[in-house]
């Protein structure tokens, strides 16, 4: 009997420990970098690593427009008169590879755009004076002709992809109508669709287009005099639908963050983001220059007081981890690679632009920056 009783005693105790033990319990914490960090050593994901100067000694007019992946750029050479190039670049960026031929005329400024999604290029060619719009493979650099036209207008606003990289949107003048149209054309299905655009006055410009993924919302940029005016609408029949307006600043730069959600900077100088679901207006950074946000939408470059390039995430309608990356150039491209992991800026010193002449080129630099 007495042994039994020793017995219910000592599993009671048991139960008790281990139940104090349930009732109790622990936070562990887990490291998961191999080494301790050091007070004061930097933990902004926009930590440079290397910079690369791109095609250095190799010539001027050779332009880098974009990545072919992570690790390799695309570049563009007039050759005129004959057909310029499009080369590849690899990482150290110090040697051009041709990859094919194209007939772009001008500065591929004002002629020339890559897909985000790294499969085509449109580019404008000219033949017997009827501009062509074009779209090159960068695959098996096969060409299929997208529009002709004898009207100046295409170039006259710049052309854009879809985020998604299957729409390309350009304008076009309808000369019947006496009328500006949007043209949306579908890589995939091989066709064009046309959307008249309504010019309050008949001295505004179009200067810009963007289209989202969907194909059925557009932003198009249009100037009076100095003055530089967005308008979101929808595309619906055969038209433009207006259905937003606010002042943007003078590079006329939009984009989608996602199929309802704009990013801008204004004429005053702020980034802005507008949600059309909700019609709200959020402030995302002030004393904005230019901006261009990563493919996946998570991260953005932009500039301020002209020649200073930061880097930031983005969470919602929050910017975070600012960093500046760069200072000295005032750049007119800046592009992330597929990964986040590097971003391309093309343009140039500040000295250069204060001495340049109306209507002359400028000295342009290409820097790829890497990130720890």
């Amino acid at each position: 009997m007495k042994r039994r009783i020793s017995l219910y005693v000592l599993l009671a105790t048991v139960c008790f420990l281990l139940t104090g033990c349930l009732g109790a319990p622990r936070t562990e914490t887990i490291i998961l970098n191999d080494a301790e960090q050091q007070p004061g050593e930097e933990t902004s994901p926009f930590t440079v690593q290397t910079i690369y100067s791109v095609l250095d000694g190799q010539g001027e007019g050779i332009y880098p427009i974009g990545w072919i992946d992570a690790s390799a750029l695309l570049a563009f050479t007039p050759e005129f008169p004959s057909w310029s190039r499009l080369d590849r670049v690899n990482e150290p960026y110090t040697a051009r590879q041709k990859l094919s031929e194209v007939g772009v005329f001008t500065y591929p400024q004002n002629s020339l755009v890559s897909s985000p999604d790294r499969q085509n290029a449109a580019y404008i060619s000219v033949s017997d004076r009827v501009l062509q719009l074009n779209l090159h493979s960068l695959g098996d650099s096969g060409n299929t002709l997208i529009e002709t036209t004898k009207n100046k207008q295409i170039l006259n606003a710049r052309m854009s992809w879809s985020s998604n990289g299957r729409l390309l949107c350009y304008t076009i003048d309808n000369e019947d109508e006496k009328a500006i149209q949007l043209s949306v054309y579908d890589t995939i299905e091989g066709k064009s669709r046309r959307y008249t655009l309504p010019l309050a006055q008949q001295d505004e410009l179009v200067t810009s287009v963007y289209v989202s993924n969907s194909g059925e919302a557009a932003v198009i940029v249009k100037r009076l005099g100095q003055e530089s005016v967005l308008e979101l609408g929808e595309l619906r029949g055969n038209e433009f639908i207006s259905q937003y307006r606010h002042p943007i600043s003078n590079e006329d730069w939009v984009e989608w963050i996602h199929q309802d959600q704009i990013s801008f900077v204004g004429a005053d100088g702020i980034l802005y983001a507008y949600d059309q679901r909700n019609d709200v207006l959020s402030v995302l950074l002030n004393d904005i220059g230019q901006f261009r946000l990563s493919s996946d939408r998570k991260f953005i470059v932009y500039t301020q007081e002209g020649d200073a390039v930061y880097a930031a995430s983005i969470y919602g309608n929050n910017v975070l981890n600012m960093k500046q990356i760069y200072k000295g150039i005032v750049p007119y491209q800046m592009v992330w690679s597929p990964d986040n992991g590097k971003l391309l800026l093309v343009g140039s010193k500040p000295k250069e632009q204060a001495k340049s002449k109306p209507y002359t080129e400028l000295k342009y630099q290409g820097l790829v920056i890497e990130f720890k």
